[in-house]
């Protein structure tokens, strides 16, 4: 049983930035075992190809983290994120871009990208020194 979990992990990750199981250890072995009595082989299929469509399991984070098999072997929880959605794939919410916007404009005065650009460029061409505001 434990093969076939780890046939149905390589079929899904196959193509993707996720690695492939080699070796099937004891101590793999152990913790899927124990993994295989919570879900069924065709749940973790499910669960598995879900791995594979996430564009963060697949390196796709702002910290490049890209899932395993270890990890998802590794306790109870992290296949009920999988299966939940924790990991899929969002469309960046519509507020959150305009509130990001709205902060921006707050922070300049209102002032467009041309208009910073400008006054940037007269300072600097005025002699007068530049400092940067803010974090980058």
């Amino acid at each position: 049983m434990v093969a076939k979990l780890v046939e149905s992990w390589n079929q899904a990750v196959t193509g993707t930035a996720i690695p492939r199981v080699r070796d099937i250890t004891p101590s793999r072995t152990k913790k899927a075992k124990v993994r295989l009595r919570e879900r069924s082989l065709e749940e973790w299929d499910l669960v598995f190809r879900k791995i594979a469509e996430s564009s963060y399991c697949k390196g796709g984070g702002r910290d490049a983290w890209v899932a395993s098999f270890d990890w998802i072997i590794s306790n109870d929880g992290n296949a009920a994120k999988v299966l939940e959605g924790l990991y899929d794939n969002r469309i960046p919410n519509r507020g959150a871009v305009v509130n990001r916007v709205n902060h921006v404009a707050d922070a300049t005065g209102g002032k467009s990208f041309e208009e910073l650009e400008r006054e940037a460029a007269l300072r600097l061409s005025s002699g007068e020194p530049y400092r940067w505001v803010g974090g980058m």
